[in-house]
This record gives structure tokens, sequence and C-alpha cells, in this order.
């Protein structure tokens, strides 16, 4: 292990959940109107990454697909409201209906594209 290695770890996660953390630094880049280059960077080899485990053709159909939009719009507005929420205009209610509508997202994701079930539970949910 070299010094530059410190401070990282790999994790085996669902293709769901690399999916959405790739979504989440895709609004930050558009929130930010693509100008912090930390955020493209980050986006960008997050992609490179999912690609080079998934195949490119697979990431190009996720990308496209309507479910990926569904998630990408969910975690654009949870990031709008968690906004609001910080100046107190908002409910951990309407925080917490979103985060379980991404989670639904995420299943159907790993479901349709994968063939599996996520690995993630949630607590205090119907199933």
């Amino acid at each position: 292990m070299t010094i530059s290695d410190l401070g990282y770890v790999s994790l085996t996660v669902d293709a769901a959940y690399a999916l959405d953390f790739f979504s989440i630094l895709d609004v930050k880049c558009i929130k930010t109107n693509e100008q912090n280059d930390d955020f493209l960077k980050k986006r960008d080899d997050c992609a490179n990454e999912i690609i080079n485990q998934i195949s490119l053709d697979l990431y190009k159909e996720i990308i496209n697909s309507p479910e990926y939009k569904e998630l990408f719009n969910t975690n654009y507005k949870l990031f709008s409201i968690i906004d609001l929420a910080k100046k107190g205009g908002i409910d951990a209610l309407q925080i917490d209906n979103l985060n379980y509508e991404r989670f639904k997202i995420k299943k159907k994701i790993q479901e349709k594209f994968f063939g599996t079930k996520v690995k993630e539970i949630k607590l205090g949910y119907e199933e």
C-alpha cells in the first residue's frame, strides 16, 4: 500500500447503489452549473469505474432508461428539498418520503438490469 492509497477503501456494492452514487454526482455537477472541476472529475471517474465493471453498452442502456431518469430526478428533488430544509422550510417527512422513493427506484434498476435484489435493507418500511 502506498501513501496515496491511505484514506480510500473499495467496497462491493449493488450496481444500483453505484449508479445512485453516480446520479448524486451528476446532480451536484448540474447544481453547480458544471463549474466545479472536483465534481466533474469525480463524476467522470465514477462513470469510468462503473463502465469498466458492467460494460459501456449496459451503462448507456441504464443511463438512458426511464428508471435512471427517475432516480436522477428523485435525487435532484431530494437535494433541492434539503436546501430548503437548511433554511427551515421543510419537514423531515418530505425528505424521508423522497429518500424511500429513491430506494424503490434503486430496487427496480437492480432487478431490471442485473436480475438480482438489492442488499440494502430499509428499516421501518413495509415491503
